[in-house]
């Protein structure tokens, strides 16, 4: 299994980079053209969940764990918080339609939250699946 792992700040600009490297990945993985567009959508949804929360995060930390012609596998985490930087409350309303994107596009997801704060999210996407 090959991995690649990127660490970006989390800034809305940085959201393009991931959904590239992620385009190449499932690419070289003979993932077919509507799989690569869901990974790319999935993971732009998953960063700005990461990004929109009640305190920003500073980077994040991507983990693409790939089988080739099997799957790949997509590990987000926050890497820091700026608890100083706080977004309005109502943050998690905003985010819950995100939510319902990345679990129509990926096969599996794993949401790590930890004091009403998403640590992680994690989503598996099987080739062809």
């Amino acid at each position: 299994m090959d991995q690649i792992t990127l660490t970006i700040p989390a800034k809305p600009e940085y959201v393009m980079v991931l959904r590239l490297t992620a385009s190449s990945i499932a690419c070289r993985a003979d993932f077919c053209l509507d799989d690569i567009e869901d990974l790319k959508v999935a993971v732009a949804e998953a960063c700005i969940l990461l990004m929109n929360q009640r305190y920003g995060a500073e980077s994040l930390k991507i983990l693409f764990s790939l089988q080739p012609g099997e799957a790949l596998k997509v590990d987000i985490e926050v890497d820091s918080f700026d608890m100083d930087n706080r977004a309005e409350s109502d943050v998690n309303a905003k985010n819950e339609l995100g939510f319902y994107i990345i679990k129509a596009l990926m096969d599996e997801i794993d949401i790590r939250s930890e004091n009403d704060i998403i640590r992680s999210i994690s989503m598996y996407k099987r080739c062809g699946g």
